[in-house]
């Protein structure tokens, strides 16, 4: 795939992640400074790598995660949209997780501790950043199984019908 030639990834810009044979997710940059690169990831499955302003109204299909984002600056991801002046609400409200899950804590964007009670009641992502297969493999699996089962269903609801 061409590099990226939009110039540096930014807060507000929305791209493409290919899932491998069963079209495209969309996530968008939230946060981007020191160790982070927070992104939110859709619930819009498109055909093509093309933006529509109902990307974004679609919702979150999971929490928002650091990412490396090796593979939008080097346009495998490809940025589909950019939105200058975008500010993400609620990063302060944001709960990440790091160790093991026998012995897990909570942390806010801030540094500061989050108790588990609030934790369980807030998807949480790892505080370290995760690569572009692991978030592939997620949103292909939350994406592409959700759009298999309609598929499923319209077909299964048209052959009732004749």
């Amino acid at each position: 795939m061409a590099k990226n030639d939009q110039g540096p990834l930014r807060v507000g810009d929305v791209f493409a992640v290919p899932m491998n044979g069963c079209g495209y997710g969309f996530g968008r940059m939230l946060f981007i400074d020191g160790k982070w690169r927070l992104a939110e990831f859709f619930a819009a499955f498109r055909a093509a790598a093309e933006y529509d302003n109902s990307i974004p109204s679609a919702g979150r299909v999971m929490a928002v995660y650091n990412i490396v984002p090796l593979r939008i600056e080097d346009g495998t991801w490809p940025i589909v949209h950019r939105e200058p002046d975008f500010v993400p609400a609620g990063l302060g409200e944001l709960v990440f997780h790091r160790g093991l899950a026998s012995d897990r804590t909570f942390i806010r964007l801030n540094g500061e501790h989050v108790d588990t009670v609030t934790a369980d009641r807030t998807p949480s992502a790892p505080t370290m950043p995760q690569f572009a297969e692991y978030i592939t493999d997620e949103l292909k699996r939350r994406l592409c199984a959700a759009e298999e089962f309609e598929a499923r269903r319209a077909t299964d609801a048209s052959e009732g019908s004749s």
